[in-house]
């Protein structure tokens, strides 16, 4: 089994433990835990990667237990971040990304608590190379947002559930991730729409993205109002 795969199936178990599943889902699964009622429905949700920079060179210049130390020390403070703002961890089958979708009954709330949950990921890796005893690798995450409608819903792998989101609106918030770089965080002009003026945005014009047929236009989501310690990123 190579060392990518190990440490994406270790990631995988830490998001399926309980307190990392949102709380319905973890009481539909007490409540009939061989046959939930998980079937997809469409909904207008915020979706958010987080892509951790560097990670081929990271894996390479680590040992195979160092690497697993390592990845559970940067990750887990991140899907904290992420279920701190309602935020609900989706399967993905890169080890080295987290992608989690926002939703609400307010369209602008969903949005906005992904933006939040984005700035807080930042903050996040900031500290977490001073917690890190040991390590000289400098954390990064790029981050990519967008919203729209997406499939939701729970898929069954052996005996465990995990959340799924499909969609157009998911690929696109994907190579906005991909778009992201040195720890900036992009989304698309339609989660920008719905942000009114609670965050600092800035236009980084249209771009073509892969497989995408329409250009998109790209905001860089700078801080919340007020923030200071934000600047240049």
């Amino acid at each position: 089994m190579g060392q990518s795969l190990r440490i994406h199936q270790q990631f995988l178990r830490l998001v399926q433990q309980e307190k990392f599943l949102p709380d319905d889902v973890a009481e539909e699964i007490k409540l009939n835990p061989e046959d939930p009622d998980f079937s997809f429905k469409d909904c207008d949700v915020s979706l958010l990667f987080a892509d951790l920079a560097g990670y081929t060179r990271i894996s390479q210049r680590m040992e195979g237990r160092k690497l697993h130390s390592f990845m559970d020390a940067a990750f887990s403070p991140f899907i904290k971040d992420i279920k701190r703002f309602s935020g609900k961890l989706a399967e993905n089958p890169r080890g080295d990304e987290l992608f989690a979708y926002f939703e609400d009954e307010d369209p602008s709330t969903h949005a906005c608590n992904a933006a939040k949950a984005a700035l807080a990921i930042r903050d996040s890796a900031t500290l977490l190379i001073e917690e890190l005893t040991g390590c000289t690798e400098r954390v990064i995450m790029n981050i990519g947002i967008n919203t729209g409608v997406t499939s939701i819903g729970m898929r069954k792998v052996g005996r465990k559930w995990s959340p799924c989101a499909s969609g157009a609106a998911v690929n696109v918030a994907h190579r906005i991730c991909e778009l992201a770089n040195d720890g900036s965080i992009l989304m698309s002009a339609k989660s920008a729409a719905r942000m009114h003026n609670d965050f600092v945005l800035e236009d980084m014009g249209e771009h073509s993205l892969k497989n995408v047929t329409n250009r998109i236009r790209i905001y860089r989501l700078v801080s919340e109002p007020g923030d200071q310690t934000a600047t240049g990123r």
